[in-house]
C-alpha cells in the first residue's frame, strides 16, 4: 500500500484542524454608559457548544454547556454590564436557535 504524498496529507490535517478549531472570544466588561471597558476573561468555544472561559488574572476558570452563561460570573456590579466579542468577527459561532450577536448585556 502506497502512502499518500506529505503535502496531501499535511492539507488533509489542515482541514481537520479547520473545521474543529475552537472560536476565540473575549468577555468585556463595561462600565456604565460605555464610558470605560476592559477584556475580564478569554474564552473558548468548540463546535460542540462547550466553551471553556479564563479570567485575565487566571482567578476563575469555567467549563460551561452554553454561550451564554460565559458572561454571567462577570456581571457582578451593577454599574457593569458584559459583553461577548468574537476575537474573528468573520467566523462568528452560534448555538441552536441562538443569532450570532455575540454581546450580553449585564
Amino acid at each position: 500500500m502506497t502512502q499518500p504524498p506529505i503535502e496531501s496529507f499535511e492539507e488533509s490535517l489542515r482541514g481537520l484542524v479547520e473545521c474543529q478549531l475552537p472560536r476565540l472570544f473575549a468577555v468585556m466588561q463595561v462600565y456604565r454608559e460605555n464610558e470605560n471597558a476592559w477584556v475580564a476573561a478569554w474564552g473558548l468555544r468548540f463546535d460542540d457548544g462547550r466553551v471553556e472561559v479564563t479570567s485575565v488574572d487566571g482567578g476563575r476558570r469555567l467549563r460551561l454547556r452554553s454561550l451564554r452563561l460565559a458572561a454571567v460570573p462577570f456581571q457582578r456590579d451593577p454599574d457593569i454590564s458584559t459583553r461577548l466579542i468574537w476575537a474573528d468577527p468573520d467566523h462568528e459561532p452560534t448555538e441552536p436557535g441562538e443569532t450570532a450577536e455575540p454581546a450580553l448585556a449585564g
